[in-house]
């Protein structure tokens, strides 16, 4: 019985939930972290790890599934695992904003996280529970490509990158 297989690799199904999870989650945080560290200047890593965020949740659209999942259910474990790599992120926001290399819309780096975020997740795990008959495969390459441009256009205009100044 391949269930029971799995149950003697996992003990429960509460620990093979939590295996697929960090396995997926693993991926997205690697691509982050090294899109995040480096030399470049700071606006170059935020739009690289927007780029790297949007391909590792194309490439697995399960994570955007199980990120929306475990923001709504498992409180404060999720920012144990995530407050490093996010605190890397605002550090890195913060930065570009002190030597002036972003003049961000709002100086705000978890409204720039979170709207970010809040594009690829709601495109990918949440869409299709919103419109009943999509035209087509939302989750395609050709799709998914634009997905990854769109995130980026909408990171350079908050970066201040883009766009006119708000006044």
């Amino acid at each position: 019985m391949v269930g029971s297989a799995i149950l003697y690799h996992f003990g429960d199904k509460r620990e093979l939930y939590l295996a697929v999870r960090d396995d997926l989650a693993g991926d997205l945080l690697r691509a982050v972290a090294a899109a995040v560290a480096g030399d470049a200047a700071p606006r170059q890593r935020l739009v690289a790890l927007v780029r790297a965020a949007a391909r590792a949740i194309s490439a697995r659209p399960a994570l955007a599934h199980i990120a929306l999942r475990e923001a709504m259910s498992s409180g404060p474990e999720v920012a144990r695992r995530t407050n490093p790599l996010l605190g890397q992120i605002v550090a890195l926001f913060e930065e570009g904003v002190r030597t002036g290399d972003i003049q961000p819309v709002r100086n705000e780096p978890y409204h720039f996280f979170s709207a970010i975020a809040g594009t690829v997740l709601f495109y990918v795990a949440a869409l299709p529970h919103f419109v009943a008959d999509l035209p087509d495969d939302h989750l395609s390459d050709e799709r998914m490509e634009a997905l990854e441009a769109d995130a980026v256009a909408i990171a350079e205009r908050l970066l201040g990158m883009s766009g006119p100044r708000p006044t």
